[in-house]
């Protein structure tokens, strides 16, 4: 019976220093890393954007919306993600607008930015041609929030 008793005590006195022993050696093994981080820039419309082969119709009912200015405000028309400042430049397709034979020049046409968002730049009233013009200078840079 000492025997066993002997055995007992033996195995519990292994059992606490053998687990004493994994623990400080488990604590004592510390290790870093070191991660980086490399971004390339970036710069993209968002297919939620208008200007992503959406439609902006002007729409011309009674006389007096032929002899009057019209303006139309798109919401969401260029949404754009960029790490860096940029500019937005505007040209038409073509010299006119047409619907058959009949044809309006595009230079009757004014495109002029407004901001919605914290995006700053410079923003300038164009009239429209078939040159790049530019319709925000040095935009700053952002994204959108999802």
């Amino acid at each position: 019976m000492k025997e066993q008793i002997v055995i007992a005590a033996l195995a519990l006195e292994a059992f606490i220093f053998g687990t004493s022993d994994a623990q400080a050696q488990a604590t004592s093994n510390a290790a870093s890393t070191t991660v980086n981080l490399i971004l390339s820039d970036v710069i993209s419309i968002d297919a939620g954007s208008v200007a992503s082969n959406g439609i902006v119709d002007f729409n011309y009912v009674t006389s007096a919306d032929y002899n009057a200015a019209k303006n139309v405000t798109v919401a969401n028309s260029l949404i754009v993600t960029s790490s860096k400042n940029f500019d937005v430049k505007v040209k038409a397709g073509g010299a006119d607008f047409s619907n058959g034979t009949n044809k309006i020049p595009v230079n009757v046409s004014k495109v002029q930015a407004v901001i919605e968002g914290s995006m700053v730049g410079i923003l300038n009233t164009i009239t429209l041609s078939t040159t790049n013009q530019k319709l925000v200078t040095n935009a700053t840079s952002g994204f959108k929030n999802h």
